[in-house]
Protein backbone atom coordinates (compact mmCIF):
# COMPACT_ATOMS: atom_id res chain seq x y z
CA UNK A 1 0.00 0.00 0.00
CA UNK A 2 0.91 3.62 -0.12
CA UNK A 3 2.87 5.03 2.78
CA UNK A 4 2.07 8.33 4.34
CA UNK A 5 4.37 11.24 4.81
CA UNK A 6 3.91 14.12 7.17
CA UNK A 7 6.12 17.15 6.86
CA UNK A 8 7.19 18.34 10.29
CA UNK A 9 7.98 22.01 10.88
CA UNK A 10 11.52 21.26 12.11
CA UNK A 11 12.31 19.75 8.69
CA UNK A 12 11.23 22.76 6.63
CA UNK A 13 14.46 24.79 6.75
CA UNK A 14 16.83 21.96 5.75
CA UNK A 15 14.35 20.66 3.19
CA UNK A 16 14.03 24.09 1.60
CA UNK A 17 17.81 24.34 1.31
CA UNK A 18 17.99 20.85 -0.21
CA UNK A 19 15.22 21.57 -2.72
CA UNK A 20 16.77 24.84 -3.79
CA UNK A 21 20.27 23.33 -3.98
CA UNK A 22 19.06 20.36 -6.03
CA UNK A 23 17.09 22.51 -8.48
CA UNK A 24 19.96 24.96 -8.81
CA UNK A 25 22.57 22.20 -9.34
CA UNK A 26 20.38 20.56 -11.99
CA UNK A 27 19.99 23.95 -13.65
CA UNK A 28 16.23 23.64 -13.36
CA UNK A 29 16.23 27.09 -11.79
CA UNK A 30 18.75 29.89 -11.74
CA UNK A 31 19.30 31.82 -8.55
CA UNK A 32 21.73 34.73 -8.49
CA UNK A 33 24.30 34.39 -5.70
CA UNK A 34 22.89 37.41 -3.88
CA UNK A 35 19.36 35.98 -4.03
CA UNK A 36 19.93 32.57 -2.45
CA UNK A 37 18.66 33.61 0.98
CA UNK A 38 15.54 35.19 -0.50
CA UNK A 39 14.89 32.10 -2.64
CA UNK A 40 15.28 29.84 0.41
CA UNK A 41 12.79 31.99 2.31
CA UNK A 42 10.34 31.68 -0.60
CA UNK A 43 10.60 27.87 -0.59
CA UNK A 44 10.25 27.82 3.20
CA UNK A 45 7.10 29.97 2.94
CA UNK A 46 5.58 27.50 0.48
CA UNK A 47 6.38 24.55 2.76
CA UNK A 48 5.11 26.45 5.83
CA UNK A 49 1.80 27.08 4.06
CA UNK A 50 1.60 23.40 3.09
CA UNK A 51 2.05 22.36 6.74
CA UNK A 52 -0.53 24.91 7.89
CA UNK A 53 -3.14 23.65 5.44
CA UNK A 54 -2.31 20.02 6.27
CA UNK A 55 -2.82 20.74 9.99
CA UNK A 56 -6.14 22.49 9.28
CA UNK A 57 -7.34 19.52 7.24
CA UNK A 58 -6.37 17.06 9.98
CA UNK A 59 -8.16 19.15 12.63
CA UNK A 60 -11.29 19.42 10.49
CA UNK A 61 -11.24 15.66 9.85
CA UNK A 62 -10.92 14.96 13.59
CA UNK A 63 -13.84 17.31 14.27
CA UNK A 64 -16.00 15.53 11.70
CA UNK A 65 -15.17 12.11 13.12
CA UNK A 66 -16.00 13.27 16.66
CA UNK A 67 -19.37 14.60 15.49
CA UNK A 68 -20.45 11.13 14.34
Amino acid sequence: GKGSYRLERYAIEPLAKDILGTLNAARDIEVAPGQVTEAELDVRAILDQYVKVEEEVWERAKDLVQQR
